[in-house]
């Protein structure tokens, strides 16, 4: 046998481990992926797959099978064993998982793992609907509108049409809310709860603590926007001015006439007067009915 020869011969024996007989890595596996992927790893050392990789060549080195395709670009298994039985693991998150040799193993694997993903999917959503709940409950203002309440309880309270509304409502999810309203229907809302408090009603709200109106509260001086007001303890209100010096100040009487009630006898009017607080400040928003419409207005006073 010529030199040529006997070196051809010799070459197609150490191809056989991988290629021939030897090849025990050769054979369809099924992969436990929720599209049921099947691999193909022919004993020519090609490959081919059903799903999410298209066609090319493997080899294997040392445990990690190589597949090299145009399209596919470079993947790695590993042989593994698991609860005795040989295994492809294809290892990147989020889309890690396993080729079995047994279609029926693969079927059960994919069936266990869905299960688990569902269990944890639920109980994630679960602990966002307690977290909500648990942040959403409380009285927040805005700064445009009335203020709305959330109880733990389960009730909405607003007072969007000029007058109290208690409407149940319920957590569906980490970002949305169902109320019932007066006509048995139910609507659905979205809520954010973030740094900048919380977005409802494409508004922002901030949470406080509500306070009854009282003259000590009142007393003093309070901004809205670039305007200034004072209440004093005789039961006087007064709109400064905006043109000091051309444009008097306005002043009225009022009186407290309940938590969130207080009249202006001049005026013939009695409106809602939301009083709060945080750390820093107090809040009032003044609301009140004009042809048909209701009007707010907001002011702050540092503590």
């Amino acid at each position: 046998m010529k030199r040529s020869s006997l070196a051809a011969a010799l070459f197609l024996l150490l191809l056989i481990p991988l290629y021939g007989c030897g090849n025990k890595v050769a054979g369809t596996w099924y992969s436990d992926r929720d599209d049921g992927a099947s691999l193909v790893l022919n004993e020519d050392g090609s490959y081919s797959d059903n799903q999410w990789l298209t066609t090319g060549t493997y080899t294997v080195e040392e445990g990690v099978i190589l597949l090299t395709g145009i399209l596919d670009g470079e993947t790695r298994l590993t042989l593994q064993e698991m609860d005795g039985q040989t295994v492809l693991l294809y290892e990147q998150d989020p889309h890690s998982h396993t080729y079995y040799k047994d279609p029926e193993t693969a079927k059960k694997a994919k069936e266990s793992r869905q299960a688990a993903e569902k269990a944890a999917e639920e109980a994630a959503a679960a602990k966002e609907r307690e977290a909500l709940q648990t942040d959403l409950v409380g009285y927040w203002y805005s700064e445009l509108g009335t203020p709305v309440e959330f109880t733990a309880d389960g009730f909405y309270i607003s007072y969007a049409q000029g007058e109290r509304q208690d409407l149940q409502y319920e957590v569906l999810s980490g970002d949305t809310i169902s109320v019932l309203a007066p006509d048995g229907s139910t609507q659905t809302m979205k809520v954010t709860i973030g740094e900048d408090g919380l977005l409802f009603h494409m508004w922002n709200y901030f949470k406080a603590e509500p306070l009854a109106l009282s003259p000590e509260l009142l007393e003093g001086h309070w901004t809205g926007g670039s305007l200034g007001y004072e209440f004093t303890l005789n039961g006087s209100f007064v709109e400064k001015s905006a043109f000091p010096g051309f444009v008097d100040d306005s002043i009225t009487s009022f009186t407290i006439t309940g938590f969130d009630t207080m009249e202006f006898p001049e005026e013939e009017r009695e409106i809602r007067a939301f009083l709060s607080e945080t750390q820093e400040s107090y809040q009032l928003i003044l609301a009140w009915t004009e042809n048909g419409l209701i009007r707010t207005n907001f002011m702050t006073k540092l503590k």
